[in-house]
């Protein structure tokens, strides 16, 4: 029996061989779909020359955190090596994900053995996009919480084990040499945990030598940096635009 939480939709690029965002949905790693939302990314992609595949992934408290990642990797996999004329042999794949999908996204992009384990090298990944995710580092998270509810859903997802939840902190997987491709790393202004652990994200891909750009968007809540991107001259859009165009540049 098919299992819908492991299904992905394709929304075809412009041209054969169109490189391609895989989207990764939020949910707190227990809720969402890729369904919400996607269609309105694929046109804003498509006009950009890019498709997308929005994926769905097995959730809490079905599977743990590191089964949510499998789940992601083995869709990058999926997109690797599909037959698939619409989508075919990307010329570029880009990891994009919001809140719990931006964390899982961050993981997928900088801990190797997810996409290992799939049969896919990390440097098959062009450039990783984040929307709004505050789980970088999962023990720092924890003790920066302000909410007491914040804290438990972070210790109900990831264990109250330090170590852990460190082994779930893309911050702390980053390694220099390794493949990690480019970032670009959006917050909501407002939000003092997401934008502290942006910035150590961001610290700790440029140690590795990775490119790496943070961006703090004023005007956005957590619901409306994501719903709101594919708007036209929304803040975000405008950066998410620039920053695939720079990739297909640097493939020429």
């Amino acid at each position: 029996m098919r299992n819908e939480r492991t299904t992905l939709d394709v929304y075809p690029g412009p041209t054969a061989n169109a490189p391609v965002v895989v989207w990764v949905h939020g949910g707190a790693w227990e809720i969402g779909s890729k369904t919400p939302g996607a269609r309105e990314k694929a046109d804003f992609l498509f006009k950009q020359g890019w498709g997308m595949v929005s994926i769905n992934y097995r959730m809490h408290p079905e599977v743990k955190w590191s089964e949510m990642a499998s789940d992601v990797a083995h869709a990058i996999a999926w997109v690797v090596n599909t037959n698939r004329p619409e989508i075919k042999s990307p010329a570029s794949i880009v990891l994009m994900g919001h809140s719990a999908g931006a964390h899982l996204a961050a993981l997928v992009a900088t801990d190797p053995r997810y996409l290992k384990a799939a049969d896919v090298q990390l440097n098959r990944l062009s450039g990783v996009i984040l929307l709004d995710g505050a789980g970088y580092d999962i023990p720092e998270q924890i003790r920066i919480a302000r909410l007491p509810r914040m804290k438990e859903m972070y210790e109900k997802i990831f264990s109250a084990d330090e170590a852990t939840q460190k082994q779930a902190s893309p911050t702390l997987a980053v390694q220099k040499g390794i493949g990690i491709p480019p970032f670009l790393i959006l917050y909501v202004a407002s939000r003092a945990d997401s934008r502290q652990q942006a910035m150590k994200l961001q610290e700790a891909l440029k140690r590795a030598d990775v490119l790496a750009a943070v961006e703090g968007l004023a005007g956005k809540n957590h619901v409306t940096i994501n719903r709101e991107l594919p708007v036209e001259g929304d803040s975000g859009g405008v950066l998410v635009r620039k920053f695939l165009s720079d990739l297909s540049s640097s493939k020429n």
